[in-house]
C-alpha cells in the first residue's frame, strides 16, 4: 500500500512518507517537529509539511484542484489523505452500492477504487511536483552514512566531483534513505506504563487466539455439523492483570461478551471500562461496536498495523493460557474434548496465583472493598485437573443393592467470573461416569458439592478404567454417529438464541444400535461462560486438537440434566416458515439454534440420517441451515453423493435447470463438496439471491438520488419529485429549522437517521411517475423513543360488504388518496433526525464526535410509531366531527342523521386510501371538501376502461342513465394478474395455450413420501423454492383479494412451496395457466332479485367440509362462502386443526368454523345498519325479555346452509351419543350457535354446495356449475 494514496475516514490530518508528492515543502520547525498523535497514542515524527494536489475531474461538468495540508512523517506506511481535510473542502465521501465515490457539491462525483478495506484515491488524481533531486556528498557516494562520507572526503580517502560540495543538510533525513532502508520500529520496553491508571478494570486490553479443533474419535469418518475452529477471547485489566476468558465462534458474538464483561465489572465490584485497548479486528472495529463505545463512554484505541508488541499483555496471556491448557489436559490423560475446562481451569487459578507480592484477585479486592475485608471473590479447594473421585448422586432413590456413588474426576471449580447460568456454592465441576445397562458409557457434566476424592490423589490417566468398568469403548466404524437404524425429525428454530431454564443437571446419553454391543462414546461439556466468534487478524498459533463447543446459546448448568429420549413419530408438520426448519422423517427430535451450530444439549445426539440407499450419503437439517446461513446451498458440508427427491430425467415445466453429470470438489482440507442431497420436506428455509428464469423482469434495483438526478433524459423528473417531497416536509414542519450541534448521550440515542429513497411507479401513458420520499431508518430506533406501534387496518371481509350494501342502498362513492399522510400526525416522543448530505451540508468546524440533528415534530415514514400515529390522527378527527366507530371493526366510521338515524356516509380507510359512501353525491362530494381543509388529497379517476383503484382492486360502477340509480359494481384484478404473468416471463407461453376450466387437475393430491424420486443440486433447489414461494404468495393475494376459485389451490399449494417436486411444480404452472385465461373474472354486487326483502336473504352462508382429504395428514379442509347482493363477500379455505373421525364430525367443525365468522359479520350489518340492532349480540338479552313476556317472536336467522342431513340433526340437538360423544364440544359450539346467535342451518344438495370449490380439487362439470352462480364469468372479456 506505500504507494497507494488512500483515504482515511478515521484521521484528523493527512500524513505521507513521501516528501516528493508535496509542493511547497517546508522543514518542519521545533515546535512542531515533535510530532502528532496516532490512534494508539504514540507521536509520530514530523519532518516537513507541504501540500498534495488533488485534482478531481470526470468527462462532464467536474475539474477542479484543491491544495491539501500533509505532513511528511516518519514510519508512516504510505500516504493518508483525512477525510475530514476533504470535507472541509467541500469534497463529500461516501459508499454507493458498495463502491466508493468523491462528490464535489452539486457538480458531480468520481468514482474511486477498493482493494481489501482500503479505499484508494486513483493516483490520476494526484498531480505530482516536478523531480526533484537532492544534492551533496550523501547522495553522490551511494547514501552511505552523511558524516562518515563528509569525514572521509575531507581525509582523502574518497574523490568525487567538485560540483557536490559537502552536505548543509546532514540535520536533515534522506528520503531515499528513509524509503531504501525503512525497518520496524523498536518497541522500548514499558512504554505503556505510562498511561496506567491504578483502578481496576480502567483500562482493560483484549485480544483473540486461534483455536484448531481435530476431530475427537467420536467423530471420525462422520459428518460433523460442529466448525472445526474457534478462538479464545480474553480481556485483561491491565493494572491487576485479572483475566476473563471467552470461548468464540463467530466474530458477530465478541460484543456480546464485551458487554457481559463491563455489566460484570459494575455489578461486583462497581468499577467502569473507560479504556479498551484492541488490534484492529474487525469484531472490535465495526458500527455496533462503536455505538456500544459510544453509548457507555469507553475509549477505545488500537495498535498500528503488523505491531502486536503494542498489546503485549493480551499478547502474554494468550500464551500461558496456550501452554495450561495442554499441560493440564497432557497431566490428566482426560481427552482433548474437555480443553474448554481446562481452560476455565486455568484462568481461575492464574486469576489467584500471587505475582509482584500480590495476586490479579487480591489487588481487586483491596481497590474496592475495606482492607481485609474480603481475600476471595470466591472460595475453592483446588486439586489437580482431572482427579478421581466418587460421587453420591443424592437424586437417585434406589430401591435395589445397586451402588449410588459413581466414579467421577474433577475439572475445576463451578464457579466461573462473569458467569451466565446458576452455579452450586463451593461447587465442583465434575464428569461422572457410569455404565449403563445396555454397556453404553454415559459421561455427565455436573455441578456438586457430592464428591469424595480418593487418597492418595490421582488422575484420570493413573486409573486402571477396566477395572473400574469406565473404560472407552470404540464402536465399528461404520456405526459411529448414528443414532439408531430410524430417521431423524430434525427442528431448528430460525429464531435468535434461546435460554432454558435451570434443571437438575445435565446429562448426554448415546444411543447406540441394539444389535451393536459396543458403546458410542459421545460426550458433550456444560455449557460456558464463553460466547463464540471468529477473527482472522489474531494469533494463529494452534492449541494442537483441542475439540470445542459453541457456548452462544446460553445454555444451563447447574446440576442440570437433559436426557433425549426418542419420540413417537410426528403427524402433524409444522407449517410456520417464520420459526422452524423442520425435516419430517421422524423419531428423535433435536433442536439446533439458527447459527447452524448446535446448542449444549443437542449436539450429543448424533447428526447423521438412515439413508434408503446406502450408497447415497443423506445431509442433517443441521447442516441444511448452516448453510443457509453462510449464503450457499449448493456447498453443504461433507454431502458428497446425496439426492433431494431423486433423479427424473424428465422435463416438466417451471423453473427447471440442467443438473450436472459431475460434481465440483472443493480442496480437501476444507471438506467440502458441491454435489446432490435428499430431503423429504422442508417447513422454513431462507430467502436466496438466485438466477431468474428467461424472460422474468429483474428485482427493482435501489436507486440513489446523487445518481438518478445526474441522468440526461430523466434527471429533472427526479428533481422535480425531491423538491416536491422536501416542500411537503417543510409545509407541515416535520422537523425543526434550527440544527442542534451536540455530543450528548441520550440525544444521540433518540437520533434516527434520514434516507432518500426514491422510486418509479407503475407504468402510466408510457411513462414511469417518479416517486422520492425521505424515510427515517426505524430498524436502528431506540426503544425508548415509540411506545405503541400497532395500526390496524381494513380488512377485504368488510371492503366488500361495503361495496354491496352500497349497491343495495343506491349509495355514491368517492375514492380519494391523502398526499403525505403520516406528515401531518404529530410525533408523541422525543426523537432527533439526522439529515442527509443532500440536504443539510456538515458545518467545516465539526469535531470529533458532534453530530448536527433536528428535533422531529411529525411522524415521518420509517418510523415504527408512524403508522399509529397517523390512525389515531384522522380516526380522532373523524370522531370530533361527529362519527362513530365500533371497536371490532377496525377503520369504518359511520355518520348518522341524529333525528331520523339515516346513515349519511361510511368511511373506510388503509393508512391513505379512503373510500367514501354517501347517501347521495351532495353528501358524499360535500364530505370530501370538507377533508381538503384539513388534508391535501387527490381523487381517484376514472380510467379509460370505465375502472377505478381502491387498494389493488379495480372497481367499476354501473348506473342506469336516466334515474342514477346503481345497477351493480364489478370488481377485477386483471391488471394485477396481467402484470404477473409478465413479470414471471410466462406471457407468451402462455397465450399459445387453451383455457382451462380448473385451476387443479380434478382430484389431485400430492403425498411426497411416495412421489417419484427426483433429483437436484443445491443451487437448483434454491432457486425452485424461492420460485415457488413467490408463485404461491402471488396465487394466495389473488385468492384472498377477489377470486375464491383459487382459494383451495392456493392453500393446498403452499403445503408443499419447500418441496419444489416436478409435479408441484407442474400443477403450479396449471394454476398460473388458468388464472392468466379468466383474469377477466369479476365479482359482481347487484340489487337483491327477491322482492321479499327479507334479512335472511341479505347474507346467506354455505358451508362445506372434505372429510380426510388430504392424504398425507388425513385431516380434512373446512370452507365457507358468505354472498350477499348476488356476490361473495367472503370466504376461506383451511385445514382443519384436527383429523376428524367421520364426515359428520368434519362437517360439524365446518359449521362451527362457519357460524363463528357469520356472527362477526352479522355484528358488523348492523352496525352499518344494514339489518336492525335487534340483531346485535347485545341485544340478545332484550330480545329473549321481549320473548318470555309475549311479545314478538324470535328474530328471523340468518341461513347457513350445509350438505350434510346428520350434522344439522347433532346441531339441533345439541347432545350426543355414546357413538358420537367424540364430536360432543363441536356439537354442543353448534347448537349454542343455532340458540343465541340468530342462525339457523338448513340443508342443501351438494350439486347446489357453493363452498365445494373451495374444499377440493373438484371436477370440471362442478366448477362450470358453480362458478358462475357465485362470480361473473361472462365471456371472460379482459379490460386493459
Amino acid at each position: 500500500m506505500n504507494g497507494n494514496i488512500i483515504l482515511d475516514s478515521g484521521a484528523d490530518v493527512s500524513i505521507t512518507n513521501r516528501g516528493e508528492l508535496l509542493f511547497d515543502y517546508t522543514p518542519a520547525s521545533p515546535d512542531i517537529a515533535a510530532g502528532i498523535i496516532g490512534v494508539d497514542g504514540s507521536k509520530i515524527k514530523i519532518y516537513g509539511y507541504g501540500y498534495i494536489s488533488l485534482h478531481i475531474y470526470n468527462n462532464e461538468n467536474l475539474d477542479f484542484e484543491i491544495p491539501l495540508l500533509t505532513y511528511h512523517c516518519d514510519k508512516v506506511g504510505g500516504t493518508y489523505l483525512s477525510d475530514y481535510a476533504l470535507m472541509s473542502a467541500g469534497i463529500d465521501y461516501r459508499s454507493i452500492g458498495g463502491v466508493p465515490h468523491l462528490f464535489y457539491g452539486d457538480d458531480g462525483f468520481v468514482e474511486l477504487e477498493r482493494i481489501s478495506k482500503n479505499i484508494i484515491i486513483p493516483k490520476k488524481y494526484i498531480r505530482e511536483p516536478g523531480v526533484q533531486r537532492i544534492g551533496g556528498l550523501h547522495s553522490a557516494l551511494g547514501h552511505a552514512d552523511k558524516r562518515r562520507v563528509t569525514k572521509s572526503v575531507e581525509n582523502g580517502f574518497v574523490s568525487t566531483c567538485e560540483e557536490f560540495g559537502s552536505d548543509d543538510d546532514v540535520s536533515h533525513s534522506c528520503i531515499d534513505c528513509k524509503m531504501g532502508k525503512a525497518k520496524r520500529k523498536n518497541h522500548v520496553k514499558g512504554s505503556r506504563e505510562k498511561y496506567l491508571v491504578k483502578k481496576p478494570f480502567y483500562r482493560v486490553c483484549s485480544d483473540l487466539m486461534f483455536v484448531n479443533e481435530y476431530s475427537t474419535a467420536m467423530y471420525k469418518n462422520n459428518r460433523s455439523i460442529i466448525r472445526d475452529t474457534y478462538y479464545i477471547m480474553t480481556l485483561i485489566c491491565e493494572y491487576t492483570g485479572f483475566c476473563l476468558a471467552f470461548v468464540l465462534q463467530k466474530k458477530n458474538n465478541a460484543l456480546s461478551c464485551i458487554k457481559r464483561a463491563n455489566s460484570w465489572y459494575k455489578t461486583m465490584f462497581d468499577c467502569h471500562l473507560v479504556h479498551f485497548h484492541t488490534d484492529k479486528g474487525t469484531e472490535y472495529l465495526n458500527k455496533q461496536c462503536q455505538d456500544y463505545f459510544i453509548e457507555e463512554g469507553i475509549t477505545q484505541t488500537t495498535t498500528a498495523g503488523y505491531a502486536s508488541m503494542e498489546n503485549g499483555k493480551a499478547e502474554r496471556k494468550n500464551r500461558t493460557i496456550r501452554d495450561d491448557i495442554r499441560t493440564n489436559l497432557i497431566s490428566s490423560g482426560l481427552d482433548e474434548k474437555y480443553w474448554v475446562h481446562a481452560l476455565d481451569y486455568s484462568i481461575a487459578l492464574r486469576n489467584k496465583i500471587m505475582n509482584n507480592d500480590t495476586s490479579p484477585e487480591k489487588m481487586i479486592l483491596d481497590s474496592v472493598f475495606t482492607a481485609n475485608m474480603r481475600t476471595e471473590i470466591m472460595g475453592h479447594m483446588f486439586r489437580p485437573f482431572g482427579s478421581h473421585g466418587i460421587y453420591y448422586d443424592v437424586a437417585n432413590k434406589r430401591s435395589d443393592n445397586k451402588s449410588n456413588g459413581y466414579h467421577c474426576f474433577y475439572l475445576g471449580p463451578a464457579y466461573k467470573p462473569c458467569t451466565d447460568y446458576p452455579t452450586v456454592l463451593d461447587g465442583d465441576l465434575i464428569v461422572v461416569m457410569k455404565r449403563l445397562s445396555d454397556g453404553t458409557l454415559s459421561e455427565e457434566i455436573i455441578q456438586t458439592t457430592n464428591v469424595t476424592y480418593l487418597l492418595p490423589t490421582r488422575v484420570y490417566k493413573d486409573c486402571d478404567l477396566v477395572a473400574l468398568n469406565i473404560e472407552p469403548r470404540t464402536p465399528r466404524e461404520d456405526n459411529i454417529g448414528v443414532a439408531e437404524t430410524h430417521d431423524i425429525n430434525i427442528s431448528v428454530p430460525i429464531s435468535s438464541n434461546t435460554s432454558t431454564a435451570p434443571k437438575e443437571s445435565m446429562k448426554f446419553i448415546n444411543y447406540a444400535p441394539a444389535k451393536d454391543k459396543a458403546a458410542i462414546e459421545k460426550l458433550k461439556d456444560t455449557p460456558h461462560t464463553h460466547a463464540i466468534t471468529s477473527d482472522s487478524n489474531h494469533d494463529t498459533e494452534d492449541v494442537d486438537k483441542l475439540p470445542a463447543r459453541d457456548e452462544t446459546a446460553n445454555q444451563d448448568r447447574s446440576d442440570v440434566k437433559q436426557v433425549v429420549e426418542p419420540t413417537e413419530p410426528d403427524i402433524e408438520t409444522n407449517t410456520d416458515d417464520s420459526d422452524h426448519l423442520t425435516v419430517t422423517e421422524t423419531e428423535t427430535e433435536v433442536s439446533v439454534p439458527s447459527n447452524g451450530t448446535p446448542s449444549a444439549s443437542d449436539d450429543a445426539l448424533l447428526e447423521q440420517m438412515e439413508q434408503d440407499d446406502p450408497t447415497t450419503p443423506q445431509v442433517t437439517h443441521a447442516q441444511f441451515e448452516h448453510t443457509l446461513e453462510e449464503g450457499g446451498l449448493h456447498e453443504l458440508l461433507d454431502a458428497s453423493n446425496a439426492t433431494m427427491l431423486k433423479a427424473n430425467d424428465e422435463s416438466t415445466p417451471g423453473p427447471q435447470t440442467e443438473t450436472p453429470n459431475t460434481a465440483e470438489t472443493f480442496p480437501e482440507d476444507r471438506r467440502r463438496t458441491r454435489s446432490m442431497f435428499r430431503l423429504n420436506q422442508v417447513s422454513a428455509v431462507r430467502t436466496l439471491n438466485v438466477q431468474r428464469l428467461p424472460g422474468e423482469k429483474p428485482a427493482p434495483q435501489r436507486l440513489i438520488y446523487e445518481i438518478v438526478r445526474l441522468d440526461k433524459e430523466e434527471g429533472k423528473e427526479w428533481d422535480v419529485a425531491y423538491n416536491n417531497e422536501y416542500e411537503s416536509h417543510m409545509l407541515n414542519g416535520s422537523w425543526s429549522a434550527v440544527p442542534i450541534r451536540t455530543k450528548d448521550r441520550e440525544i444521540l440515542k433518540k437520533t434516527v437517521q434520514m434516507q432518500v429513497l426514491c422510486t418509479e411507479k407503475r407504468v402510466k401513458d408510457g411513462k414511469k411517475p417518479k416517486k422520492v420520499r425521505y424515510v427515517l431508518r426505524g430498524d436502528k430506533q431506540h426503544p425508548s423513543t415509540y411506545a405503541d406501534t400497532f395500526s390496524p387496518t381494513l380488512s377485504y371481509d368488510t371492503l366488500r360488504m361495503l361495496l354491496a350494501d352500497a349497491v343495495e342502498s343506491n349509495r355514491f362513492i368517492i375514492l380519494i388518496d391523502i398526499k403525505t399522510a403520516y406528515l401531518n400526525a404529530p410525533i408523541d416522543t422525543e426523537i432527533y433526525v439526522e439529515l442527509p448530505r443532500s440536504m443539510e451540508k456538515k458545518p467545516s468546524d465539526l469535531k470529533p464526535g458532534e453530530r448536527v440533528v433536528h428535533r422531529l415534530q411529525r411522524a415521518v415514514y420509517g418510523l415504527k410509531q408512524s403508522g399509529r400515529q397517523w390512525y389515531e390522527t384522522l380516526r380522532s378527527w373523524l370522531l370530533k366531527i361527529g362519527f362513530e366507530e365500533r371497536g371490532d371493526v377496525p377503520c369504518v366510521l359511520i355518520k348518522t342523521d341524529s333525528k331520523t338515524g339515516e346513515v349519511l356516509l361510511i368511511i373506510a380507510f388503509f393508512v391513505d386510501d379512503m373510500i367514501i359512501t354517501g347517501k347521495d353525491q351532495k353528501t358524499a362530494e360535500e364530505f370530501v371538501e370538507l377533508i381538503r381543509t384539513e388534508y391535501k388529497l387527490k381523487q381517484t379517476e376514472v380510467d379509460n376502461s370505465g375502472f377505478r383503484d381502491i387498494l389493488g382492486i379495480k372497481l367499476r360502477e354501473k348506473r342506469d342513465k336516466k334515474t342514477g340509480v346503481l345497477q351493480h359494481i364489478d370488481l377485477s384484478l386483471s391488471s394485477y394478474i396481467k402484470t404477473m404473468i409478465e413479470d414471471m416471463g410466462l406471457t407468451k407461453e402462455f397465450k399459445k395455450t387453451r383455457q382451462l376450466k380448473t385451476p387443479l387437475e380434478p382430484g389431485f393430491q400430492f403425498d411426497p413420501s411416495t412421489a417419484t424420486p427426483h433429483q437436484l443440486t443445491g443451487s437448483e433447489l434454491a432457486h425452485q423454492i424461492t420460485w415457488c414461494r413467490e408463485v404461491v404468495g402471488a396465487l394466495q393475494y389473488i385468492a384472498a383479494a377477489l377470486r375464491p376459485d383459487l382459494a383451495y389451490a392456493a392453500n393446498y399449494m403452499s403445503r408443499f412451496v419447500l418441496t419444489p417436486h416436478p409435479v408441484i411444480i407442474e400443477q403450479l404452472m396449471r394454476i398460473l395457466r388458468y388464472t392468466y385465461h379468466t383474469r377477466g373474472y369479476m365479482i359482481r354486487y347487484s340489487k337483491m332479485k327477491s322482492d321479499k326483502g327479507a334479512v335472511n336473504e341479505r347474507l346467506i352462508t354455505y358451508s362445506d367440509a372434505d372429510h380426510a382429504g388430504d392424504i398425507s395428514t388425513r385431516k380434512s379442509t373446512l370452507a365457507a362462502i358468505f354472498m350477499m347482493n348476488n356476490g361473495p363477500i367472503a370466504w376461506y379455505a383451511r385445514v382443519a386443526r384436527f383429523a376428524a373421525t367421520s364426515s359428520t364430525d368434519a362437517e360439524v367443525a365446518a359449521m362451527v368454523e362457519a357460524g363463528n365468522n357469520l356472527a362477526y359479520y352479522r355484528e358488523v350489518m348492523t352496525f352499518f345498519r344494514i339489518i336492525g340492532p335487534e340483531y346485535s349480540k347485545k341485544n340478545q338479552m332484550m330480545q329473549r325479555e321481549i320473548t318470555q313476556t309475549g311479545g314478538d317472536k324470535r328474530l328471523i336467522p340468518l341461513i347457513t346452509y350445509v350438505d350434510n342431513t346428520s350434522a344439522i340433526i347433532l346441531a339441533k340437538k345439541g347432545t350426543t351419543g355414546s357413538r358420537t360423544k367424540h364430536v360432543g364440544v363441536r356439537v354442543a359450539r353448534a347448537h349454542d350457535i343455532i340458540e343465541h346467535e340468530m342462525i339457523e342451518y338448513v340443508h342443501l344438495g351438494t350439486k347446489d354446495m357453493y363452498a365445494d370449490i373451495l374444499t377440493k380439487a373438484v371436477a370440471t362439470e362442478v366448477m362450470t356449475n358453480l362458478l358462475p352462480k357465485i362470480m361473473e364469468i361472462g365471456d371472460s372479456v379482459v379490460h386493459k
